[in-house]
């Protein structure tokens, strides 16, 4: 039977350990750097856990993957936190991709089959259009299924959001928690990692390895295993929105809850609008956030520079060099102009003027809901949003098979291998990742 071990026990991960026990069976290792705490999504589960703390094991220069930004170590990754958006990458962003994946993805029916599989267990991701389209969105394809307050008991879970943590068999699964890979290497044969735990360094054999962390720290697996110094680049969404106050009560969604969406194709942005309420001395009054992820070129992405570790033992150090190109500059400030005039065409908005200084998102937030004014812009921090991608991009240091280009036996997984990202969100694209790289190995 053969060993597999899997370097990360987030969503990209775990979809694939889960797609592995559909395909058949085979020994599966997961090292997952973080603690498994946390069992239930944060929407559902507001408790302070220990793997909730976010770290930085880099050092930011310039603005951006500073404070605010960060890996949050724990078994089940962002697959806990996220919103469940299911969007494919457009067709712009993906006419950068190999042509192989580009029929695997549409024409080869990936995205279809991973959306099928959802759309079983959450409606959502096939949903209704009858709110969105009084806002003149589209509704937001989301694998999440939500019961009304007054239908939740002890029992019952108020928000269940995809997590391949919950389907997969752990059982026929050994999970080493706590351990942080140093490096990869071939040996015999075979490929052993080299793993650093409470109880020192460690080594584990396996037929073949993935690196699944999140795309800066498969990075510096790579640069520690090769023992080079390594550049690269790392992109993250751009964020910017903007949070009104009503005049009336809203979609009634309830608090937190996605309207809808829209595209903005000529600007490469998705802008998405979310209600909450806001309790004022007035009444309650709804509050309206919308936001846009924008892409960022890889091109004009940030400079990763990784140092390999001096030892064995010891752990590469990173550097992040943050960039905002003139170019994608230009485009955040379009952008912002847009959702202001967009936002002015809310359901009992009170058309705004006023200027697009634009401030972090909770002191935003907290002026429009204090009633210190109707509408205010914000952004979020570059490398804030975690839909961090393209370290280790298809047709570079990796394969269009997703193996390392120099080390045979060693695949990668998640946003780490996109050459492009568009503006849609990553999940549903690593998802399908997964379940293509399990069936590969499978099949070999």
């Amino acid at each position: 039977m053969r060993n597999i071990l899997i370097v990360g026990g987030g969503l990209s991960g775990l979809e694939f350990a889960l797609a592995l026990q559909r395909h058949g069976e085979c020994e599966i290792t997961i090292l997952e750097w973080g603690c498994d705490e946390r069992v239930l999504h944060e929407k559902d589960d507001s408790s302070h856990h220990a793997d909730d703390r976010r770290i930085r094991p880099w050092r930011s220069l310039g603005s951006g993957w500073g404070p605010g930004t960060g890996l949050k170590r724990r078994l089940g990754g962002r697959s806990l936190c996220w919103h469940g958006v299911v969007l494919p990458i457009e067709s712009y962003a993906l006419a950068r991709w190999p042509p192989v994946w580009q029929q695997l993805l549409t024409k080869e029916g990936l995205y279809q089959l991973v959306t099928r599989r959802l759309r079983q267990q959450y409606p959502a991701v096939s949903p209704g259009e009858v709110t969105a389209a009084a806002y003149g969105l589209a509704a937001v394809p989301q694998a999440v299924s939500t019961l009304p307050r007054e239908r939740v008991d002890e029992t019952a879970t108020r928000h269940s959001v995809y997590s391949p943590l919950h389907a997969l068999d752990l059982s026929r699964v050994t999970l080493i928690m706590g351990a942080r890979v140093n490096r990869v290497r071939r040996s015999s044969g075979a490929v052993l990692v080299d793993y650093t735990t409470s109880a020192g360094l460690q080594s584990q054999k396996a037929d073949l390895c993935v690196l699944a962390c999140g795309a800066i720290e498969n990075a510096r697996i790579y640069a520690d295993s090769i023992g080079e110094t390594f550049e690269t680049k790392v992109t993250d969404h751009f964020c910017v929105g903007a949070v009104s106050r009503l005049s009336g009560a809203g979609a009634g969604l309830g608090e937190g809850q996605l309207i809808g969406y829209t595209q903005w194709a000529d600007l490469r942005s998705n802008v998405f609008v979310q209600e909450q309420v806001s309790l004022s001395p007035t009444g309650a009054r709804a509050i309206v956030d919308a936001w846009a992820l924008v892409e960022q070129d890889r091109e004009h992405g940030s400079l990763v520079q990784i140092s390999p570790a001096a030892s064995a033992g010891a752990f590469g150090s990173v550097t992040i060099q943050a960039n905002i190109s003139p170019e994608d500059r230009r485009r955040l400030l379009s952008v912002s102009r847009g959702l202001h005039d967009f936002t002015n065409r809310y359901p009992g908005a009170d058309v705004a003027v006023g200027n697009l200084e634009l401030q972090q998102e909770p002191a935003a937030l907290e002026e429009v809901v204090t009633g210190v004014s109707d509408r205010a812009h914000y952004y979020i921090p570059l490398g804030a949003v975690d839909h961090e991608a393209g370290t280790l991009p298809m047709g570079e240091t990796v394969g269009e098979n997703l193996e390392l280009t120099h080390m045979r036996g060693v695949y990668v997984l998640g946003a780490s291998v996109f050459p492009a990202s568009g503006a849609a969100n990553p999940s549903l694209t690593v998802l399908c990742l997964s379940n293509w790289l399990a069936r590969h190995v499978s099949e070999m």
